[in-house]
């Protein structure tokens, strides 16, 4: 399921269709870093921009991280084609990967200023993971995870298969009700990140084997 594993994948297939993926990609990659300073002034706003505009799950950065970046650009050297300066000097001060830092604190490297940025978040956002690397995990089953999100407010994540509710999302949903009641929480959300569903509804198949 992992987008970044299908492409690697795809693109390292010895047949000829992933020699078509290979190439397209490899050449999709090297304009990218090629145009930076023209169209965006750095990295995040390329991906940023494929994401929201045409839909990608990776942008053209977060692809070259998946594929690993040194593996990839030897490969584009020893077929004869033409790799950035700017995303060779990066290899060479031993950088491998576009982005980096952690969930909480990410971090992009500037290809224009050649060092390592600390990427903006809005203070707003919620992030499941920073929650998760915070230590603010309060309960988790198989299905849900509940997370003091702060501000007094709790919030539960479905993370089954398309977020269906099942046994444990509804074990946990009503503990967190539960919890919230009897230790005064202000408030309890139910939300994730999934891309796809909020909730794909009710886990028929657990029903009908239940």
């Amino acid at each position: 399921e992992d987008a970044g594993q299908r492409i690697k994948t795809m693109v390292s297939a010895g047949d000829r269709y992933g020699k078509l993926a290979w190439e397209v990609l490899a050449r999709t990659l090297i304009y990218s870093a090629n145009r930076l300073g023209e169209i965006a002034d750095d990295i995040v706003n390329v991906d940023n921009a494929m994401k929201w505009g045409f839909n990608w799950e990776l942008g053209p950065f977060e692809t070259w991280d998946a594929i690993g970046v040194r593996e990839s650009t030897e490969r584009m050297a020893r077929e004869g084609l033409q790799v950035p300066a700017r995303v060779r000097e990066m290899l060479d001060q031993g950088i491998t990967s576009f982005h980096g830092g952690s969930v909480s604190r990410p971090t992009y490297y500037d290809l224009a200023s050649k060092a390592q940025r600390e990427l903006a978040i809005d203070p707003r956002q919620v992030r499941l993971g920073a929650l998760r690397e915070a230590g603010k995990v309060v309960r988790e089953n198989k299905g849900a995870t509940l997370y003091d999100a702060g501000d007094g407010v709790l919030l539960l994540e479905l993370h089954t298969k398309m977020n269906a509710v099942d046994d444990d999302v509804v074990a946990l949903l009503l503990g967190a009700v539960d919890l919230a009641e009897a230790e005064g929480w202000t408030g309890l959300v139910i939300g994730n990140e999934h891309k796809e569903a909020f909730s794909a509804g009710a886990n028929l198949h657990a029903l009908l084997t239940s």
